[in-house]
């Protein structure tokens, strides 16, 4: 078994909005969205189990380069197995070196389908991340 367990995830905060100061001076050129993510996470009282938050802010509302601002909060719940742990490195590690990396693709998604049903540009499909 994995030193930690993914349970699930949730959204708890998706906002779209559009940018009316946008100028698109040349629809041939590729436009370079804004990204800021933020972390942070809470063991429960057993510290066993784990809520991360990861939140997204895509694109700017206050300026003519960005075409739409988007915000964006996802939850995971995981669980951490001691016995497991062999290097007893401890919760918080495998935590900050793997959660992100699991809920990406489930941002990703996020952000795709968000963009995808404005239905006023074209769908945005953020690159992977390493």
């Amino acid at each position: 078994m994995a030193v930690i367990t993914f349970e699930s995830y949730k959204i708890t905060e998706m906002m779209f909005l559009e940018n009316d100061n946008f100028i698109l001076e040349d629809p041939k050129d590729h436009i370079e969205l804004i990204q800021e993510f933020h972390y942070n996470f809470g063991l429960f009282e057993n510290e066993e189990k784990a809520i991360v938050e990861v939140k997204l802010n895509l694109g700017e509302r206050n300026t003519k380069e960005q075409p739409f601002f988007l915000s964006l909060t996802v939850n995971g719940l995981f669980t951490y197995h001691a016995e497991e742990d062999e290097n007893l490195s401890g919760f918080d590690v495998y935590l900050k070196g793997n959660a992100l990396a699991i809920l990406f693709p489930y941002i990703r998604q996020a952000v795709s389908t968000l963009t995808m049903m404005s239905n006023h540009y074209p769908t945005y499909i953020m690159p992977t991340i390493n």
